[in-house]
């Protein structure tokens, strides 16, 4: 199976998410690629209009993860407006990942995820798994190895 692992990371943080699902899927025998979304401004306290930069092309894969970090308790806007024009994922399996600063998920995590997980359905793919990364958990790489056991389960051969 290929699989896409389209990313927006500013901090590098969930980047880091996004590489070890990549060698969890190739333990497992998968063709894993990360793909990058970017903004032409990536301030996220940024004043002019978003502008995407890099748009990656889901079509060649048979499963998608996305994956972006959460601000003020939302889904970041380039990752949002990245899934608003994305092409169509009908018959794609998708997971979604999310990392955030605060220690609980319900902190804007699980929100976060929700809406990336309905931008996605909103395009015609079935969400499965999904996971939240809080990056100021005492458990942080515990979470990480949850998160990618989570969504890299929902990858059938």
């Amino acid at each position: 199976m290929k699989a896409g692992i389209v990313v927006y990371s500013h901090t590098g943080n969930t980047l880091q998410v996004a590489e070890k699902l990549r060698e969890a899927l190739a333990a497992q025998g998968h063709e894993a690629d990360i793909l990058r979304v970017h903004a032409q401004n990536e301030d996220p306290n940024a004043k002019e209009p978003l502008k995407l930069t890099e748009t990656p092309d889901v079509a060649p894969y048979d499963a998608l993860f996305f994956g972006a970090p959460v601000y003020g308790f939302s889904l970041c806007p380039p990752m949002k407006a990245y899934l608003q024009q994305v092409g169509p994922l009908k018959g794609k399996r998708v997971g979604v990942f999310v990392t955030h600063h605060f220690p609980m998920a319900w902190l804007g995590g699980n929100r976060s995820a929700r809406q990336m997980a309905a931008l996605c359905e909103s395009k015609g793919a079935k969400p499965g798994a999904s996971a939240v990364v809080n990056w100021s958990g005492k458990d942080r790489d515990g979470q990480i190895r949850d998160a990618v056991g989570a969504l890299g389960a929902g990858v059938k051969a």
